[in-house]
């Protein structure tokens, strides 16, 4: 429902996705399933076709300029409800694209590729809905590190003396060496950005192994969660060490809210 609850936006999903979703190359990593071509989150569920509904007269309104594989993932309205905005998601192509539906016009358009949705939706509106604030895949990384089949070094664990019998709960798709190490932070760096309706993109600091984001309401300030070496191979990233922070509008540091 559109935030002044008059328009539904309607996603039509097939019944059971192709055999080129289901076959897309999967990475488990810290617990998450990551798609290594389009660094996002792995699913096997798209949107097909995307509409609106008007509730009070239950007429169904088209939109122009829709992508072809639609491959719709995520939306999300703009607190003004003049915009709709949605990630496309695409195996067959690589992309992984944040597009645009302006209400007045009934047309999508492309706003910015390459986001990073690893972890997250990639997007969220900025509270003057002019602007969204992104999370984008970082310029000149390089090629995703190789595995390394000979280890550095023997994993190991310590056992406090004294501690009694503990239960250690088990997780899957967990870290096993500091090779998986890399690769889980290769993939989940992410350089924020602001971006704005005309799809000129500013960065915001540096990039970082973020997992939330979130705008003040005032939209002056940023508050983010990223992770912290060492990492752990007993339980999953949820649970790594982090530090939470706020950022001002210019992504610089402001405050420790917790490490």
């Amino acid at each position: 429902l559109s935030p002044r609850r008059d328009l539904m936006a309607m996603v039509s999903t097939p019944s059971l996705p192709g055999i080129d979703v289901v076959a897309q190359p999967e990475l488990k990593l810290a617990g998450l399933r990551i798609h290594p071509r389009v660094r996002a989150a792995s699913r096997f569920s798209f949107g097909s076709g995307l509409q609106l509904l008007q509730i009070a007269s239950g007429k169904t309104v088209q939109i122009d300029g829709l992508p072809s594989p639609l491959s719709l993932a995520t939306l999300q309205w703009s607190p003004d409800q003049r915009w709709l905005a949605f990630n496309r998601v695409d195996a067959a192509s690589g992309a992984n694209e944040l597009w645009l539906v302006e209400l007045e016009t009934r047309r999508a358009r492309k706003l910015v590729a390459n986001l990073n949705t690893v972890v997250g939706r990639g997007y969220d509106w900025m509270p003057d809905s002019r602007r969204l604030l992104v999370r984008l895949q970082p310029e000149g990384q390089g090629e995703a590190p190789s595995a390394v089949a000979v280890p550095a070094g023997p994993a190991v664990q310590e056992t406090q003396a004294g501690g009694g019998v503990r239960q250690i709960r088990t997780y899957q798709d967990l870290l096993r060496n500091e090779s998986d190490a890399r690769l889980f932070a290769y993939y989940l760096r992410t350089q924020l950005a602001t971006v704005d309706l005309a799809g000129q993109t500013a960065k915001f600091g540096a990039p970082d192994l973020f997992m939330g984001v979130s705008a003040s309401p005032d939209g002056r300030h940023v508050l983010t969660t990223r992770l912290e070496r060492p990492f752990s191979y007993l339980v999953p990233a949820s649970m790594f060490a982090r530090r939470v922070e706020v950022l001002d509008a210019g992504g610089r540091f402001e405050y420790e809210v917790a490490r």
